[in-house]
């Protein structure tokens, strides 16, 4: 049997790194898929199509694996190892994903598990939470597992801590379900059906410095009262989405979300430098993820307004354009 699945993007568009504090965020799934294809085999095979990785292991290797990476997370919740070292190879999401369903199932029949994506990794499309998703999909099934969508957000929510170390839960939420939503812990504070559907997207490049990086260095700003203008900010910008308005009415609500980053210290000087020479043209513009604490690149940047300067301003600053659209069905299986 060849089971097919796959799980969407996601973009935060207000509430990055307030949302780790209670704030709200206004999120979205995008039509950016991981997708992961399984079926039974002799021994575990793992293959990272993207990455041009494909990794052999028996039953007790992957076990052993499996067990090696529980036992990390414990270490990292117990302040004992750095979230640098959670991760130590590619596979490791997709050997712990194994690990937690058979744990579930009871079964050791080997699998052969293959993975691509057409998501930009570590640009603030949620790349983890999609591919982690995508193989609990296939893998549940091929285990025939019965599992709920809330039960697939738990288990995507301790594969996010390999990556994130303390997930708030949007990236898993928004690629489980899809749609688009007014998200805040805890989870019975989701919102559904926020109208919106076609975005701008510039991607300004992979960030230098880790989500976890920019997660632990945004501590600081605790006790500042920040947290609070996100907050209002947020708020006020799903309102107006509700009310009928386009991200294209909202540009007041998008440069303010723009310096509230520049304050947390997570837009790197060439994006802003690029959000400025845009902005002259009639545009609004602010990153869609972590951002980056050092370097050039800080992943997506969403755009709105008056576009029509846009494709010269990103040719010279060397970043790429991306059209996309929400996403409604989340996590599924297409085979």
């Amino acid at each position: 049997m060849d089971i097919l699945s796959q799980s969407p993007a996601k973009l935060i568009l207000s509430g990055e790194h307030a949302v780790v504090y209670g704030s709200p965020a206004l999120a979205v799934a995008v039509n950016r898929y991981a997708k992961c294809r399984c079926n039974e085999a002799e021994s575990y095979q793992i293959k990272l199509t993207d990455l041009a990785i494909t990794c052999s292991y028996s039953e007790p290797e992957l076990t052993g694996s499996y067990q090696e990476i529980c036992q990390r997370l414990e270490q990292f919740e117990a302040g004992k190892l750095p979230i640098s070292d959670l991760v130590q190879s590619p596979t490791d999401i997709i050997v712990y994903t194994i690990g937690l369903l058979n744990d579930l199932s009871g079964s050791q029949t080997a699998l052969q598990i293959e993975i691509s994506s057409t998501i930009p990794i570590s640009c603030g499309l949620g790349s983890s939470a999609a591919i982690g998703l995508a193989a609990l999909k296939s893998i549940s099934s091929i285990r025939n597992l019965d599992i709920t969508n809330e039960q697939l957000f738990e288990l995507s929510l301790k594969i996010e801590k390999l990556t994130h170390g303390n997930p708030s839960g949007v990236d898993s939420y928004l690629c489980t379900y899809g749609g688009a939503v007014r998200f805040q812990r805890p989870m019975d504070s989701v919102e559904q059906s926020i109208g919106i559907q076609n975005f701008t997207l510039v991607n300004t490049g992979k960030p230098e410095s880790s989500t976890a990086d920019s997660v632990e260095n945004c501590r600081k700003f605790a006790d500042t009262g920040i947290w609070d203008s996100f907050t209002d900010l947020t708020e006020r910008f799903i309102a107006k989405l509700n009310g009928g308005s386009s991200l294209d009415d909202c540009l007041d609500e998008i440069k303010e979300n723009h310096q509230l980053l520049i304050d947390i210290e997570v837009v790197p000087q060439k994006v802003q430098d690029f959000i400025s020479d845009i902005s002259f043209a009639g545009n609004a513009a602010k990153i869609c993820g972590a951002g980056s604490l050092t370097g050039d690149a800080a992943g997506m940047v969403l755009i709105a307004g008056n576009q029509y300067a846009l494709f010269d301003s990103a040719s010279e600053y060397g970043y790429e354009i991306l059209q996309v659209n929400t996403d409604n069905e989340g996590t599924v299986r297409c085979e």
